[in-house]
């Protein structure tokens, strides 16, 4: 697929920085983040289709992936920047999502909107699955809800919001609405996670969940729907206590709790689905934060999501036996206990694009915050200590620490820049390494069938490190997207720290 110049210009935007990129950054990370926004970009559209629906990977037969999944094409969309480019993109998805809605599949009647993959064409997928999906209308409002007002704040069409995406009448009719109701009826039902094997209750769905309610009542209330915005608000903030009752082991932030069924093999729930889960949520708390009353569980620069970032990076670091160079930061896979190796669910797991290139994402964002705050902003405590120690010794780099130092999470420029300024630079060289991760696997010349110049499959092999799994699989390119859209607010907010 040849990238049309319109796109071509929103890859060029995506893929450069800022002036500080050759200094802060080696050369040769910038050059191939560069040239990866590019080819992430263009092999992302490649699975779009002209009637709104987006493949999850062009793979028909070990695995079949061919199929739209509702909660990877939301996060897919959210990884397209908003402009007039792509607004036709947009809308085309918007309604083939809509449409969706009403499909009766076999989820139906109770779950229809839960209903997590689609033939193709729209209709529904009828064989035995990992069903309902609670989090992809969730991430499909987050999505939705972040283009709404991007398209209104670029001069879009009012009327056109509320002709395609949000109506006030109630029972509900538009896009919006039908998955906020949703939410609000079966949040606290059991459901199926995003690696489709664990039934029960899950942070990464509740997460995703509470951020929708929360974003949706801000936009509610902008388009003039007072009293949903206030019922969305109540139950958000319902979501939300669970989470911060439930979802704490005083180690790390199990990903499934209430189980009714999983594999056998995982115990530790320890899972790199926390770290997605907090990245999807960032922008939409913080312009609709819930009453936290100081909890930091949902916070991607929280103690409990650090703790439990570098307790799996550890675990992983010593788990791959491509991990073994230390010039790299590991590749990161789901769960230690994996054993979905692509194509069969009695192999080994491996590192996965989507997981190791969300850790250089959470990495370059809490840099970025942290920059711009000028201090360590998540708040004082002996958990953030511990997180904050860690990862001043290497933590993200899969190292475990020898000592926790009393009050580190206090660095600040104005009390201590030095220190402070070193902390920053051990996020920003991880971040960097696992990006070096990624390239040692991406293909920089053509190799055959999805193996080309910046292809990425589902996963890379954990002993051999070659690509395995889906070919191509769109989330793992807009993973990409993602984490260089972090990159570059690092790069920015970094380069005048305690200046």
């Amino acid at each position: 697929m040849h990238l049309p110049a319109y796109l071509l210009s929103a890859a060029l935007c995506l893929s450069t920085g800022s002036s500080m990129v050759a200094a802060q950054s080696s050369n040769t990370t910038a050059d191939f983040v560069n040239k990866q926004a590019i080819n992430s970009l263009r092999l992302l559209l490649a699975n779009t289709l002209p009637n709104g629906a987006i493949k999850a990977s062009p793979s028909t037969a070990n695995p079949d992936y061919a199929y739209h999944w509702v909660r990877d094409a939301a996060t897919v969309m959210n990884s397209v920047e908003v402009s007039q480019d792509t607004y036709k993109l947009f809308w085309t998805w918007a309604a083939f999502e809509t449409k969706l809605q009403s499909t009766q599949n076999p989820s139906s009647p109770d779950f229809t909107i839960g209903e997590p993959k689609f033939n193709l064409d729209g209709s529904a997928f009828t064989r035995d699955w990992g069903r309902p999906q609670n989090d992809g209308p969730s991430i499909r409002v987050l999505t939705l809800v972040r283009f709404a007002q991007k398209y209104l704040e670029q001069g879009g069409s009012i009327d056109e919001v509320k002709r395609q995406l949000y109506r006030s009448e109630f029972p509900a009719t538009s896009v919006i609405k039908q998955d906020l109701e949703y939410i609000t009826r079966v949040w606290d039902k059991p459901s199926v996670e995003l690696w489709e094997e664990v039934r029960g209750d899950h942070y990464h769905t509740r997460m995703v969940q509470a951020a929708a309610l929360f974003a949706g009542a801000r936009f509610a209330r902008q388009m003039n729907d007072p009293g949903a915005a206030d019922w969305y608000v109540k139950k958000g903030q319902e979501v939300y206590n669970s989470i911060t009752r439930s979802f704490w082991n005083s180690q790390y932030i199990p990903a499934s709790i209430n189980v009714v069924y999983g594999p056998s093999a995982k115990k530790s729930f320890l899972d790199s689905s926390v770290v997605l889960a907090s990245l999807q949520v960032r922008e939409a708390f913080a312009l609709a934060q819930p009453n936290v009353g100081g909890a930091t569980i949902h916070a991607f620069d929280g103690p409990e999501v650090l703790l439990t970032a570098l307790e799996t990076a550890a675990r992983f670091k010593q788990l791959y036996a491509i991990n073994i160079r230390d010039d790299l930061a590991p590749g990161i896979g789901r769960y230690t206990e994996d054993v979905y190796d692509g194509v069969t669910t009695n192999g080994a797991g491996n590192a996965w694009f989507l997981a190791t290139l969300g850790y250089a994402e959470l990495t370059y964002a809490v840099a970025a915050k942290w920059c711009s705050a000028g201090a360590v902003s998540s708040g004082s405590s002996d958990l953030l200590d511990k997180a904050v120690s860690w990862i001043q010794q290497d933590g993200f780099m899969g190292r475990r620490p020898s000592s926790t130092t009393a009050g580190s999470s206090q660095l600040s420029c104005a009390k201590n820049a030095d220190q402070f300024k070193s902390l920053i630079g051990k996020l920003t060289y991880a971040a960097d390494k696992y990006i070096a991760r990624v390239q040692t696997h991406v293909p920089q010349r053509d190799e055959g069938y999805g193996k080309g110049i910046g292809s990425m499959s589902e996963q890379f092999n954990r002993d051999s490190g070659f690509m395995q799994g889906a070919v191509e699989l769109t989330w793992s390119h807009a993973s990409f997207l993602t984490m260089n859209r972090a990159r570059k607010a690092a790069l920015d907010a970094c380069s005048r720290v305690c200046a």
